[in-house]
């Protein structure tokens, strides 16, 4: 039977907790992606920032979320843009633009 080497019994030890650490990392964080990608001061990105505290403020408007959408997706956060759509379509199944958009 092989021995493993102390060194790649370390490099592995270290991979795993790299990957246990930023797994944990993950799951804490509930910030959505976009977020953090926000520049104050620019015009799209204060734009984003007005529009998440619309939708915030009235959480069940499907035209709000369509729109939050488009500025999201205008700033290539497609995933995020997609998750608004989807729940503008949930809000309202008649909303054709969130589909379209989508």
């Amino acid at each position: 039977m092989k021995k493993l080497s102390p060194a790649l019994v370390l490099i592995t030890a270290f991979a795993a907790a790299g990957c246990f650490l930023h797994l944990k990392h993950k799951e804490k964080s509930t910030e959505p992606f976009y977020r953090k990608y926000l520049v104050a001061g620019n015009t799209l990105d204060d734009r984003i920032a007005e529009q998440e505290r619309r939708v915030e403020a009235q959480p069940d408007s499907a035209d709000l979320r369509n729109d939050f959408g488009n500025l999201l997706a205008e700033r290539h956060f497609v995933e995020d843009a997609e998750r608004q759509y989807e729940k503008a379509m949930e809000l309202d199944s008649t909303n054709f633009l969130a589909a379209y958009n989508l």
